[in-house]
């Protein structure tokens, strides 16, 4: 019972340094008269975040460029949104809420974009925080002529791009590439440049400008970017040449971690959570050995999973090992409250973990599967777990 006491006391430990790390890393504040809320809805999914006006490299940005941030908030106080600094420019607003609800948040530009690059952006609120592309363009003022935008409309109605086509396999976690993408119909009324971007949306991005040359109906490919944060039927917006029209990208459950890499994954129910190791140790802890895993979720980033095995020798054995005799599994959000949990301090549940171990390349992979306490001391069965790790 002592040694399984140093191991709790370790993985304590462990959160506990883990939750200051991020708590630092984003800027939030905890003194009193500060608005309590968050930028994700009550599924823990990120609300839809637009994005206003035209950004060109070595161009200034001006009250036209900003963007709407959607915020839920649970309690009053002044208030900072901000994002990271990307590309030479970056997104910022604060204030104060008066009042509890969803409300709109417009974050004003800062900065020149140095390259014609999709740029990505994370956006933070407390202890939350969203992803968002924006596309920007190469500088038009070349003192050349056929720069005069186009006069066109899209195809279709507010909810349906009328014989909108998308392209490539799309799957949560997964970055889009240069396969995915989605043709929409536009008619042409005026020839000239054009710029059209859909409103960032569960993580992805369309994006498309060019140059019109003749009128009447045509097709134009939209480029997709970013990662798509939830699994399921995701609605597009559109908006350009003052019409409106929505596609629909079905978005697949995530891929199977690359066991090429330091990585874990698991599922609960419907949801699969997965993502990088971040942190790899076998150390002796008031002379316990212990194997420690830890890793934020992909893309979010706002969860965290921790795996430790207690070893009865200072070598790490392969075997089966169980949680609630010698080893601990925690999965817990971004304010370190457990969501899912398996330890000798819960023997009514048990998740069993398959370790090999090869003492040549320090590598330790495994499964593992069983059940876990949620909140409300419920039981819940986790099953496809897995995970590899390269020992420094």
């Amino acid at each position: 019972m002592k040694a399984l006491k140093h191991l709790i006391i370790l993985l304590s430990a462990f959160f506990m340094v883990a939750a200051c790390q991020k708590e630092v890393s984003l800027e939030t504040g905890s003194n009193g008269g500060m608005a309590v809320g968050t930028l994700k809805d009550s599924l823990a999914n990120c609300q839809p975040i637009s994005i206003n006006g035209l950004y060109f490299t070595d161009s200034t940005l001006a009250d036209s460029n900003y963007v709407i941030v959607q915020v839920n908030i649970t309690a009053p106080g002044t208030y900072v949104i901000f994002t990271d600094a990307q590309n030479g420019f970056s997104f910022r607003d604060s204030g104060f809420f008066a009042s509890t609800g969803v409300t709109s948040v417009k974050l004003k530009s800062k900065g020149r974009p140095v390259l014609a690059v999709t740029t990505d952006f994370t956006v933070t609120f407390g202890s939350s925080f969203c992803v968002f592309s924006i596309p920007v363009l190469p500088n038009q003022n070349n003192g050349g002529g056929g720069n005069n935008p186009a006069a066109f409309t899209l195809a279709g109605t507010t909810n349906n791009c009328t014989g909108a086509v998308v392209q490539g396999s799309f799957a949560e976690g997964t970055a889009l590439d240069a396969s995915n993408k989605v043709d929409i119909q536009v008619t042409v009324t005026t020839p000239g440049t054009y710029t059209i971007t859909t409103t960032t949306t569960n993580g992805m991005t369309f994006f498309k400008s060019g140059t019109f040359t003749t009128t009447g109906a045509q097709t134009i490919t939209l480029q997709g970017s970013g990662t798509p944060t939830t699994a399921g039927a995701t609605q597009i917006p559109v908006s350009a040449g003052g019409t409106a029209c929505a596609f629909t990208v079905n978005v697949g459950q995530p891929a199977d971690i690359n066991l090429a890499d330091s990585a874990w994954q698991f599922t609960q129910g419907n949801n699969t959570f997965h993502g990088t190791l971040d942190s790899i140790a076998f150390s002796k802890v008031n002379g316990i050995d212990v194997l420690q895993l830890y890793g934020l979720t992909f893309a979010t980033g706002d969860s965290l999973f921790v795996m430790g095995i207690g070893m009865t020798s200072n070598t790490i054995a392969s075997g089966t090992y169980n949680t609630n005799t010698f080893a601990a599994f925690d999965f817990s959000d971004f304010n370190a409250t457990t969501i899912f949990s398996a330890n000798p301090q819960t023997p009514t549940v048990n998740i069993a973990i398959v370790l090999t171990y090869d003492p040549a390349t320090k590598i330790a992979q495994g499964t593992f599967s069983g059940t876990a306490k949620i909140s409300n001391n419920t039981s819940v069965p986790i099953t496809g777990g897995k995970f590899k790790a390269k020992l420094p």
